[in-house]
């Protein structure tokens, strides 16, 4: 009896198995020489969401992504004691003042990130209380959003414009980091979704169509990879993963925050409402407001640029102390007065 062909076949298998034993063995050797070679250079996997502490005051919200939920909150800021207070209002906003808001004051509604709601500080050390204090006669709504960007802001705006008692004047809050957010950068939605707990909230962000028009988006979250906030190699290979996902869509940041900015624009001049540009901090390389685009577009403009360093930011979270909101109110305040937009009544 010939058993030759069984007897070869019975070989092939076994070498097939002993190959890809080997080489099983040899990528789980090189997986683990990778990982502590990173780990013996410093790297770390991503922060875990539970070392994160403190109430959770945001709400899911399908078109923006995250909003406030209505409440009274105290923060931890940093893990040396800090915190602070925060009114969220049940029809949406930052409280600008801890008095009853007369009927048909005139609005200004004030929009943007964690600089124009104020992070980091309490409610009565924010700019807009401070504007409200001033400006007793008007209505001063801060609607600012911790982490929104320049389109969740225009969303804002727009959700304000369908009102019936449309604001006088809206002040949009930018800083250089908003371009990032408005393509959900891959960074940013690493940091969003490392720096949240119970809520993961995703980013609305926006493309540039070949007209040069800006298209909305739904909105994403990151790309996860399994046990990246375990092992180094894994956390490094989800960050280039979300990296090459968004590669194409980062291209255009820059050109579609000055479009944002100027849809904002025709949106408050449509509607006969006074737009500002208040410009708190520009990246310091590449930033889109340039101030050929302020003049070309004619665009009202705030500077109102302190540079940040350690001694008047919040130490351990980075968002300006109380002396950088005295400095934007003033100079927030002259303007709108030298613009008849509003009258000193803090005597």
């Amino acid at each position: 009896m010939n058993t030759r062909p069984q007897s070869n076949k019975t070989d092939r298998k076994t070498n097939l198995c002993r190959i890809l034993s080997f080489v099983g063995l040899y990528a789980m050797i090189t997986f683990i020489g990778l990982e502590l070679s990173l780990r013996f250079l410093g790297f770390q996997p991503h922060m875990s969401r539970k070392s994160l502490e403190g109430p959770i005051y945001h709400q899911e919200d399908l078109e923006l992504g995250w909003k406030f939920a209505p409440g009274q909150y105290d923060v931890p800021v940093n893990r040396w004691g800090h915190s602070m207070h925060a009114s969220i209002l049940p029809e949406g906003g930052r409280a600008t003042t801890s008095e009853d808001r007369p009927e048909g004051l005139e609005k200004l509604v004030f929009i943007g990130g964690s600089f124009t709601f104020g992070s980091g500080l309490n409610d009565d050390q924010v700019f807009t209380w401070k504007l409200q204090s001033r400006f007793k006669n008007l209505d001063i709504r801060n609607l600012g959003v911790g982490a929104y960007g320049t389109y969740q802001s225009l969303i804002v705006l727009e959700q304000e414009l369908k009102k019936e008692d449309k604001p006088k004047a809206v002040i949009y809050g930018y800083i250089g980091a908003h371009r990032f957010r408005n393509v959900a950068h891959p960074r940013w939605l690493q940091l969003v979704h490392y720096n949240s707990r119970k809520v993961h909230p995703k980013t609305p962000y926006v493309t540039l169509n070949d007209l040069g028009e800006y298209q909305r988006q739904v909105p994403i979250g990151m790309t996860k990879i399994p046990f990246s906030e375990k092992l180094v190699t894994l956390s490094k290979a989800e960050t280039l993963v979300n990296k090459l996902l968004a590669y194409r869509r980062v291209q255009n940041m820059s050109k579609l925050t000055q479009i944002l900015v100027l849809e904002m624009q025709r949106l408050c001049l449509e509607n006969d409402v006074k737009f500002y540009l208040s410009v708190f901090i520009k990246s310091k390389t590449d930033d889109p407001i340039t101030d050929s685009f302020i003049d070309e577009n004619q665009i009202s403009y705030i500077d109102s640029q302190v540079p940040l360093t350690h001694k008047n930011t919040i130490r351990g979270d980075g968002h300006p102390i109380e002396a950088v909101h005295d400095i934007w109110a003033q100079r927030i305040g002259d303007r709108l007065i030298r613009d008849n937009v509003a009258t000193d009544q803090s005597f």
